[in-house]
């Protein structure tokens, strides 16, 4: 069982670990419109022959022959403050896209992962309706009060940078009102009432762990 929050529209296919071809399907095929990152284009055409909206980065990793192939608009951002991710996130709001999926955000250089789920709570902070999804599980950030319609049983984490007051209701450890210093302390909790209500004075992190993580030699195409 995999959560997803919002709707999917925009999809942004980065050059993180690519997903399983169940993952990528389920979520390509419901894409109202696909953006690319440069270092990714090469994966992205293993799941699909779909065409992407755009693709875009600072030119260092792209797949030229897949670009001329395929007639595709690339847009070249120079930009070495932001990341690529970054970069299609902005084009996409610019273009007023704000719901935004994303995959592949997440695996291989630990430090890019990291970067990237943080990245979220700006992205966030920008306008953007958005959740980054892997095989693994799914991130979304939120601010205020919300109820998500997360499946009794299944494993969450909260996570905040702005050590603001917290409150989670319908999980195993509950908590009010509490400030935890330490990215740690709110992580490896559970479900136990749909929905679950949280509550973050600043913006906040939550983490939904997929039911059952399924080996990529034991999915069925």
């Amino acid at each position: 069982m995999r959560y997803l929050p919002h709707p999917i529209s925009t999809v942004i296919f980065a050059d993180g670990e690519a997903p399983s071809e169940e993952l990528a399907s389920s979520v390509l095929s419901r894409a109202s419109r696909v953006i690319v990152t440069d270092g990714a284009l090469s994966n992205y055409y293993l799941f699909t022959e779909r065409d992407p909206e755009v693709v875009i980065g600072d030119g260092d990793s792209v797949a030229t022959e897949l670009l001329e192939r395929h007639h595709l608009t690339f847009t070249r951002v120079d930009d070495q403050m932001t990341n690529d991710l970054t970069k299609a996130v902005h084009y996409a709001l610019r273009k007023g896209w704000r719901s935004i999926t994303i995959l592949g955000g997440t695996g291989l250089r630990e430090d890019h992962t990291v970067a990237n789920i943080f990245l979220l709570m700006d992205y966030y902070e920008s306008g953007a309706e958005v959740q980054m999804v892997s095989d693994y599980g799914t991130f979304v950030p939120f601010s205020g009060e919300r109820c998500f319609d997360v499946p009794q049983g299944l494993e969450v984490s909260l996570f905040s940078q702005d050590h603001l007051p917290m409150s989670a209701e319908g999980v195993t450890y509950p908590f009010h009102k509490a400030i935890y210093p330490k990215h740690w302390q709110m992580t490896l909790n559970s479900v136990t009432e749909c929905p679950i209500r949280l509550e973050a004075e600043g913006i906040a992190l939550l983490y939904v762990a997929s039911e059952r993580y399924v080996p990529r030699d034991e999915v069925k195409v």
